[in-house]
Formats: structure tokens, C-alpha cells, sequence
């Protein structure tokens, strides 16, 4: 897993309908995800064959992180903890809580 975009919106974005404008397809994993004491959407979503995670947090300033999800890795929320303590992801992505989306944890 990498991190391969991080931008910043002092306005509120719609995620669904920016994947709908673009005919991107996508699903969101967890509406209200807590990481760092932030709380977050996470999404989905598949452009060019690659899978990718959507972070978005859910207060101003609106932060969106674009995590490309590479060959062979699964994403877990855990992962995207991980990450928001250290800066990076773990080797390879370890699908940290893979099973705990949608309120499950």
C-alpha cells in the first residue's frame, strides 16, 4: 500500500457523486471510521484495473487520502490507524481488521 495522494478542501465533498461524475466504481466501506482521534469515510473504489481506498475526514478541514492498494495486499482499517500514527503503512499492507467494516470492530 502507498499513499499516493493527500489534498485539503475547506469545503465538504461528495465522494459518491464525484465517483458517479467519473463512472468510477466504488463502494463505501464505513460511513464513520475513528483513526487518530479523527473521524473518517472510508471508500472504495477501482480506476485503470488498480484497487484503491478514499479517505475522507469528515470535518473541516476536509483531508482525502488516495491509498492505491497494490498487487496481492489487503486493506483493513487497522492499516489505515496504522498509518495515521506512523506516517506510513506497514510492509506490504497487513489487512489489519480486514473483517471490521460497517461498525464491526
Amino acid at each position: 500500500m502507498k499513499l499516493i495522494a493527500k489534498k485539503e478542501n475547506e469545503y465538504d465533498v461528495d465522494v459518491a457523486a464525484l465517483f458517479k461524475k467519473n463512472n468510477i466504481n466504488h463502494t463505501m466501506l464505513e460511513p464513520k471510521y475513528i483513526a487518530n482521534d479523527r473521524a473518517f469515510e472510508l471508500w472504495w473504489y477501482s480506476l485503470n484495473d488498480k484497487n484503491h481506498i478514499l479517505t475522507k475526514h469528515l470535518y473541516t478541514p476536509h483531508y482525502l487520502f488516495y491509498i492505491l492498494i497494490e498487487e496481492h495486499e489487503v486493506f483493513g482499517p487497522l492499516d489505515f490507524d496504522y498509518f495515521m500514527k506512523n506516517g506510513e503503512f506497514a510492509n506490504g499492507g497487513s489487512g489489519l481488521g480486514a473483517g471490521d467494516f460497517n461498525g464491526y470492530r
